[in-house]
């Protein structure tokens, strides 16, 4: 295995790390109440927003992991077009199961329970992985300015 693709992995695992790490904590600030809107699995515009700069955070520590480990420039680039084919990827199920949010919430969630319930807007799952990217190249620039 080359250098690169190491350190897309290693990138790409951080930044599930980070990510996972930070709406862990942010969850656990806002509670369910402030992570969902009232009765529904649907995210609020808080937790929205929430996730959308706890992505940027954590692409940018994974491009900066990528750029240590692989080539400089090269590894940043490479895992910025990895994180958007997966983020569309990723976007698929969310468009699939849009219409069938009829479910209730009652009562608080546990973080899991949070991130495996959640039902997302088809445009924040469409537009993730372009917030993704600008955070992948945001921490390759502060990388290489370094």
């Amino acid at each position: 295995m080359s250098r690169m693709n190491v350190a897309i992995v290693f990138g790409c695992v951080s930044m599930l790390f980070f990510a996972l790490i930070g709406l862990s904590v942010a969850y656990a600030v806002v509670g369910t109440e402030g992570a969902f809107e009232p009765e529904s699995f649907k995210p609020s515009g808080l937790w929205t927003l929430v996730v959308f700069a706890v992505g940027v955070v954590a692409a940018a520590l994974g491009a900066a992991v990528a750029s240590f480990v692989g080539p400089a420039t090269g590894a940043s680039w490479a895992l910025a077009d990895v994180v958007l084919m997966l983020g569309f990827a990723i976007a698929v199920p969310v468009m699939i199961a849009s219409g069938y949010d009829t479910e209730v919430r009652t009562g608080d969630l546990s973080v899991v329970e949070a991130f495996t319930q959640v039902r997302p807007p088809v445009w924040v799952a469409l537009i993730y992985p372009l917030v993704a990217k600008v955070g992948v190249y945001l921490g390759a620039w502060m990388t290489h300015r370094a």
